[in-house]
Order: C-alpha cells, then sequence, then structure tokens
C-alpha cells in the first residue's frame, strides 16, 4: 500500500466510518446528535457545532491546496459555524460534511507519490503529507473534544 492509500484510509477513519482508534469517527458523532444539542453551550466549551464546523473548515482549505488554489483558510475564522435555524440546515451540514469528507478522501488517495514530500501551500507549514498527517491528529483531537461535549449534553438532558 502506497503513501496516497494509507493515508487516505487514515483520513476515511477519523471521518466517515472507523471505529478503531476512538471507537467512533466525526461523520457518527454528527449522527448522533439533534439539531439542538449540536448548538448548546455546555460549560463554556465549543459546542458540537463549532468543532464539528472547524474540522470541515480545514478539510476543505486543504482540498483546496490539493487542487492548486491558494491557502485561504484562517484561524480567525475556523469556529464560525453557521447559523442552523431548522432540520434542514441540519440535514444539510451533515451532508457537506460527508461530501467534504469524500472529497478529500477521494483527492489523496489519488495523489502521485512524488507529491507528498512538496511543499504545502507557500512553504510555510511544511509538506503535503505532514499537513494531511496534522489533520489527521487535530481531528482526532476534537473528535475526543466533540465524544466529551455530547457527554456532557446527554447528562444535562
Amino acid at each position: 500500500m502506497n503513501r496516497s492509500q494509507k493515508l487516505a484510509k487514515r483520513l476515511e477513519a477519523v471521518l466517515l466510518n472507523g471505529q478503531w482508534i476512538a471507537h467512533t469517527n466525526l461523520q457518527n458523532e454528527a449522527s448522533l446528535l439533534s439539531m439542538e444539542m449540536a448548538q448548546k453551550k455546555v460549560h463554556g466549551l465549543n459546542t458540537a457545532l463549532e468543532l464539528i464546523f472547524h474540522i470541515r473548515y480545514y478539510s476543505e482549505g486543504i482540498a483546496e491546496v490539493l487542487n492548486g488554489e491558494p491557502l485561504s483558510v484562517k484561524d480567525a475564522y475556523s469556529f464560525h459555524a453557521p447559523p442552523i435555524n431548522s432540520e434542514e440546515d441540519w440535514q444539510a451540514f451533515r451532508t457537506r460534511l460527508e461530501q467534504s469528507s469524500k472529497a478529500l478522501i477521494q483527492f489523496v488517495s489519488q495523489m502521485p507519490e512524488e507529491s507528498w514530500d512538496q511543499d504545502f501551500a507557500d512553504g510555510t507549514y511544511g509538506s503535503i503529507e505532514q499537513n494531511i498527517e496534522g489533520f489527521i491528529e487535530h481531528t482526532y483531537y476534537h473528535l475526543g473534544q466533540l465524544r466529551l461535549v455530547r457527554k456532557l449534553l446527554h447528562r444535562e438532558g
């Protein structure tokens, strides 16, 4: 298995269907939340919606760079989740999460081996491989936060 396939499998595990490391994945955690629970603040922490948006925001930003576009994502905007005013909004948000995840996984799975050591964006951020690995680790970090927020929400009713 080459690097593209390995990294695509790791992305798929954390974003869509993995159960091995965290016994869950981002898509599963989002599906366990109602629209109301996703937006509810608990103990001053980020909402589940904000955490999920944060990961999707960076997923889409990485995909843009891999597609040859300039780096456009900014840390300052990475938790600015859109308002969710209806079940349709919540479903559309979750659908976009799934579509963005699948698009990134597909793109990564098809990357040529020689691309992995190239600079990500302008080179300030290391190699493409470092950024994909970092994104995976960062996603697991926020996945843990998301699980804790969800548990706190269930305890508070």
